[in-house]
């Protein structure tokens, strides 16, 4: 079953649900491209991880690339104030 995936707004944090399964390649490049879009408009993103049945092959990639981007976005806007 293929990665799916949504976004919602609590507060001022953006939660995006993840469902079925997170592997190395379009699944893993989906959600990075979603973060990625979402990083400029809101730094605060939560990942719930509750319904995905198994991660493979992208733990460390997608996760130090998620946190190299939000200290970059983080960065710049203290750069802006």
């Amino acid at each position: 079953m293929q990665l799916s995936f949504e976004h919602r707004h609590v507060g001022d944090v953006t939660v995006i649900t993840c469902r079925s399964r997170i592997v190395l390649g379009e699944e893993a490049d989906a959600l990075l491209k979603q973060i990625d879009d979402l990083l400029p408009v809101n730094s605060r993103i939560l990942l719930h991880l509750g319904e995905v049945d198994f991660i493979g092959g992208c733990r460390r990639t997608a996760w130090s690339y998620c946190r190299r981007n939000f200290r970059r976005t983080k960065r710049a806007k203290r750069a802006r104030r």
